[in-house]
């Protein structure tokens, strides 16, 4: 019977052991362990890296007309994606504004015409332009348009002077700007 008890004693101590060790384990990786697992295996698949190249057609030109408070001004330049990934067009940034009077009671404005093979002579008549900046500090923001592989669109680009605008800014041409527009892919 002695054999016995001592038998039970030593198993119930080595599983005691075994737990603690089990236990000591798992806490030290840090994970949990699964009672079941399984895999499986997916069908393969492919992945194909596009290039996004948007190219300036034509450049901007702006009407150097001399503004007067309301006058609104059009210049238009035509984008192309050459990549082979369409592009969601966006101004990355308006540069070369300069600080002063006239330029804070400029507001430059962007749009892209929605036909085919629009000109500057169309800007006017659109709906609405959907970036506007009506301070000297450049901004981004999306045009709303996305520019299929292989196609051109007119992006056309408005100077108003505010009709507030003091008497030293009037009669003065909109100054030379440089409009950065960008394009990633949706």
């Amino acid at each position: 019977m002695m054999q016995r008890i001592f038998s039970i004693r030593f198993i119930l101590k080595a599983l005691a052991a075994v737990t603690v060790a089990l236990l000591v384990g798992v806490i030290a990786t840090g994970g949990t362990y699964a009672l079941w697992n399984t895999s499986t295996t997916i069908a393969g698949g492919t992945v194909k890296a596009g290039a996004a190249t948007l190219v300036v057609s034509s450049p901007l030109t702006m009407s150097s007309t001399p503004l007067y408070p309301g006058l609104t001004t059009y210049g238009a330049f035509v984008v192309t994606n050459s990549g082979d990934v369409p592009l969601q067009l966006s101004v990355q940034s308006l540069t070369g504004v300069i600080a002063s009077s006239f330029s804070r009671s400029l507001t430059v404005s962007v749009t892209v015409d929605p036909r085919v093979g629009g000109t500057v002579a169309d800007c006017p008549g659109l709906a609405s332009y959907p970036w506007s900046l009506v301070s000297t500090a450049p901004t981004t923001g999306s045009l709303g348009s996305t520019l299929n592989t292989g196609a051109s669109a007119t992006v056309c680009v408005s100077t108003t002077l505010d009709s507030g605008a003091p008497t030293a800014a009037q009669g003065q041409s909109a100054p030379a700007f440089v409009l950065t527009i960008g394009g990633t892919q949706p």
